[in-house]
């Protein structure tokens, strides 16, 4: 299926990259460290349009493949994350912009970015040819 977002255009094979995040662990599963334990818990709170988005693309948001704390904001009560999810598909194209972003935004403190998927062929989580969805998001930390 094609999404265009933002600048990107996507052809994502949805159920696909629904069955592998069945086979996946959930972040807390994975890593037990205070910022995946954060991500899980966030997640309930992300913005309807992200989660909405995730769920379109087949993505379970509990189940990223990275999540990592770049740095606390407001006193910590904040917290800027990077991190990844992965799709079954591949990236057409991305259209020229004016401002040339590398992220497009999905709602104001939660963008993402999109690549190949090369960096992962060694990955024995996900075996498919697939999409890298970075992230870029401003959350609340709630431990």
């Amino acid at each position: 299926m094609l999404f265009q977002l933002g600048q990107f255009i996507l052809d994502v094979d949805v159920e696909q990259t629904r069955l592998c995040y069945e086979k996946q662990k959930l972040i807390i599963d994975d890593c037990g460290c205070d910022g995946c334990k954060n991500y899980y818990l966030a997640y309930e709170l992300f913005p309807d349009k992200v989660k909405e988005l995730f769920e379109r693309l087949g993505i379970n948001g509990k189940k990223p493949y990275d999540a990592y704390v770049n740095c606390y904001e407001c006193e910590g009560e904040n917290c800027f994350y990077g991190g990844m999810y992965f799709l079954c598909g591949t990236v057409k194209n991305a259209i020229p912009t004016l401002n040339d972003s590398l992220f497009f935004e999905i709602e104001k403190g939660y963008s993402v970015s999109f690549d190949t998927g090369d960096s992962i062929k060694d990955s024995t989580r996900f075996t498919h040819p697939a999409i890298v969805m970075d992230i870029a998001f401003h959350i609340p930390w709630l431990l």
